[in-house]
Order: C-alpha cells, then structure tokens, then sequence
C-alpha cells in the first residue's frame, strides 16, 4: 500500500480544522492523513512529530500572525508546501507571503477543484 500524504491544517477554527479534514475525506479518502493544528504552539507538535508534505494555514481570523507562523514553519518544515487561504485579497499582503516561502495564496472563496489540482502539481501528482 502507497504511504499516505501528511497534510496539516493550521486555523483557529474547530469547525474549519474539520471541515478540511472532511474535504479531503470525501474526494481523496485514501490519499491524504490529514493532521490539525488550532495554533503556532501546537502546529510545532504536529510537525516535529509528522514531517507533513503539505502545510495549510487558514487566516479567515485574525488570531494568528500569519508571516510568523509561515516562517516558523519553514524553519522547521522547509519542504513542505505552504497553501495560504485568506479573504486579504491585498497584492502587498499577498507578495509578501510568497516572499516568505508560501507556495500557494488562496483569496476565500476557493473552488475546492483549484485547490486539488495546486495539490497534485506540489507534489508531482500529475
């Protein structure tokens, strides 16, 4: 059996952290252990512990410094691709975030198709 991909989900959100988990149940259930993170302290815990191919970090609230939660997760993840889901649709914002290592910057809403197919190609799926 082929090695399930490490996905971390890192939000605030109980509802978020399981409904991104759910997304990944219902159209890849046997592709993807899916890990969840409610901040910077636990996300820490979560990748010393997974080493996760892909890290999603939602800023649907502004609880968590996003490009400080971004670099520490390069500093100890450098591999992992970094998909970003934010309503800040600012292009300052958005370069910002990619100078820092994001591999992917989604601006809410997103078609769950886009975010798969970004997946795939991150991980030479295709």
């Amino acid at each position: 059996m082929k090695e399930k991909i490490k996905v971390l989900t890192i939000t605030p959100d109980k509802r978020d952290l399981k409904s991104i988990q759910d997304v990944h149940d219902k159209y890849v259930p046997d592709t993807y252990l899916c890990f969840k993170a409610r901040n910077e302290k636990e996300a820490v815990k979560v990748i010393n512990e997974t080493n996760p191919q892909i890290i999603v970090i939602e800023l649907l609230k502004a609880k968590m410094d996003g490009i400080a939660l971004l670099e520490t997760v390069k500093q100890l993840c450098p591999q992992a691709k970094v998909f970003i889901y934010s309503f800040d649709d600012d292009q300052d914002t958005i370069d910002k975030f990619k100078e820092k290592g994001a591999y992917k910057y989604y601006i809410i809403p997103l078609l769950i198709e886009t975010y798969f197919h970004d997946l795939y190609v991150a991980l030479n799926l295709e």
